[in-house]
């Protein structure tokens, strides 16, 4: 393994990172056909501001979970935030955050300061993931909001309130009315 493999994003989410997969095994993530598209469709420069509406099971919740940890992990001073509809949700996706950290190689792998229920904070780099069902006093430099759909709106005009215009954003969800935050975001994803 040589440097340049490290400066590599793509070869870090897919030689890094184990997930549990469907089989009850620890493997390294493989890109899927949906985890693909999201990362050919993402843009070169500026902030991201992705949503998909999905179908269960498909990999885009995982796909935007190691993309945020890595990008914590290896991007000093970075705060990466999970937002979901219920703390059951988060619980879940969390549970793929820590499985990907614990697995991680150790030559790598970056020592904790700080590590609950809720959050990882590395040492030696003061960056931190963690999850919650709103973020109003943190500056957030990645946001990843899971089932949007579901999520009250109040809570999510809260939290996308208090970030910053270079902040990162990725949604996703399944569908869930008409009329609501998440339903309003996916027909202006639509449009671009």
């Amino acid at each position: 393994m040589g440097r340049s493999n490290m400066a590599n994003k793509l070869w870090r989410l897919t030689n890094l990172y184990k997930i549990r997969t469907k089989q009850k095994t620890l493997e390294k993530l493989r890109l899927n056909g949906i985890q693909k598209s999201i990362l050919y469709a993402l843009p070169i420069k500026g902030p991201i501001r992705d949503f998909y509406l999905k179908y269960r099971q498909g990999g885009v919740s995982t796909f935007w979970l190691l993309w945020w940890l890595d990008e914590t992990i290896f991007t000093p001073n970075t705060i990466t935030g999970i937002l979901a509809d219920k703390w059951e949700n988060l619980d879940r996706l969390w549970s793929i955050v820590e499985t990907a950290y614990a697995n991680m190689p150790d030559y790598v792998k970056p020592g904790l300061k700080e590590e609950s229920s809720k959050k990882l904070k590395f040492a030696g780099i003061d960056s931190e993931i963690f999850i919650s069902l709103s973020v109003r006093s943190t500056a957030v430099h990645n946001l990843h909001v899971s089932e949007w759909c579901f999520t009250e709106d109040e809570e999510l005009n809260a939290t996308l309130g208090s970030l910053s215009p270079t902040s990162n954003v990725s949604g996703e969800s399944t569908a869930n009315g008409v009329g609501n935050h998440g339903y309003e975001t996916y027909q202006d994803a639509k449009k671009d």
